[in-house]
């Protein structure tokens, strides 16, 4: 296989990993939650047309950050993300969590810009708001089977979990996702170390990823070079997607 068979949906940045997807060309989106790291993004990734970027307030900055203080690169993002709410990984304020999720919320669904969910034990409260605002929605690494069923009918995209391997709930997740919603992704190789517990060299990110996705081919009956095309195809139209609906705001 070819190395930019890969796409990888949703990462944060580090060096290490932006020079794997610059040396073997493999499209991905770059998460940015603070100023600093959008303006340095936005300035590399200009040479580098298979790299885009999204932006949202994280929920595990909810007490740091600001609505009108990040509203400017909002305006700027084709992608607002990653956003909503998190009850297992972080102690901040659940209201507080809430009321910036809805400002971004309302904010990317009157603009039309797609969002990026994360959604960690605040699955049920997370849906409840998306109904609210109409949007097309990317659930990254979704963790549980509880309302995944109303997430695929709302006709949200997902990124595959990465520990499905070793994680029969993942592994059914995969399963029931419609594979034309389906996106891979790193979550960038800080996670991607933990979830696999080592040390990740840039020759492991890509044998994981590759494993990842003969993994997923599997649990979806397909040959790895049908899966590849597939997510390929996920992905060109959820970047089309956030493109066409940037140029009509």
């Amino acid at each position: 296989m070819e190395t930019n068979d890969l796409i990888d949906a949703h990462c944060h940045y580090s060096k290490p990993l932006v020079d794997i997807l610059i040396a073997n060309q493999i499209p991905a989106q770059l998460n940015c939650q603070t100023n600093l790291e959008w303006t340095k993004n936005s300035v590399f990734s200009q040479d580098y047309p298979f790299l885009s970027l999204s932006a949202g307030i994280h929920p595990w900055d909810s007490q740091t950050h600001s609505f009108e203080e990040f509203l400017p690169i909002l305006e700027q993002a084709t992608v607002i993300g990653e956003i909503g709410m998190d009850s297992v990984w972080t102690t901040n304020d659940l209201l507080d969590q809430e009321n910036l999720f809805i400002q971004q919320l309302a904010f990317a669904s009157s603009h039309k810009k797609p969002v990026i969910l994360h959604t960690k034990g605040q699955e049920k409260n997370c849906l409840r708001l998306i109904q609210q605002y109409p949007n097309t929605y990317l659930v990254h690494w979704y963790g549980t089977f509880e309302y995944l069923d109303d997430y695929i009918r709302l006709g949200c995209y997902f990124t595959a979990p990465l520990d499905a391997r070793f994680n029969e709930i993942s592994k059914l997740i995969i399963e029931k996702i419609p594979v034309d919603k389906l996106l891979m992704e790193s979550d960038g190789l800080q996670a991607l170390a933990w979830v696999l517990n080592k040390k990740i060299s840039q020759v492991d990110y890509l044998l994981e990823m590759r494993n990842h996705l003969a993994y997923i081919a599997k649990l979806k009956h397909l040959s790895i070079n049908d899966l590849s095309q597939q997510l390929v195809t996920n992905f060109n139209h959820w970047l089309n997607l956030s493109k066409i609906n940037n140029s009509s705001v």
